[in-house]
């Protein structure tokens, strides 16, 4: 199974390589704007995996893409809660 880091990472690149078709193809309006990660399955995060998603969502910010989080256990919640994490992507879940 891949970890955490691997999978992001994958997202990551895909995300820019959309980005950058869509930015040779027109105008700014096919740019990728917003990664959402569907998190319905996800029972459980730990610090390792909050910290790649924090690294994810710093790439994303400085590539002028944001992350969204859908679908979040309230466990998981808590949990980024905990960390600080939703504050940085506030309004995004």
């Amino acid at each position: 199974m891949p970890s955490i880091s691997c999978l992001l990472s994958r997202i990551l690149n895909l995300a820019l390589e959309e980005q950058y078709e869509g930015a040779i193809g027109s105008a700014n309006q096919d740019r990728v704007q917003l990664v959402i990660l569907d998190m319905s399955n996800l029972l459980n995060i730990d610090t390792s995996s909050i910290a790649a998603l924090e690294d994810l969502q710093n790439d994303l910010e400085s590539n002028g893409m944001q992350l969204a989080l859908a679908n979040p256990r309230w466990h998981v919640i808590h949990k980024l809660r905990l960390a600080n994490f939703l504050k940085k992507i506030e309004g995004s879940f």
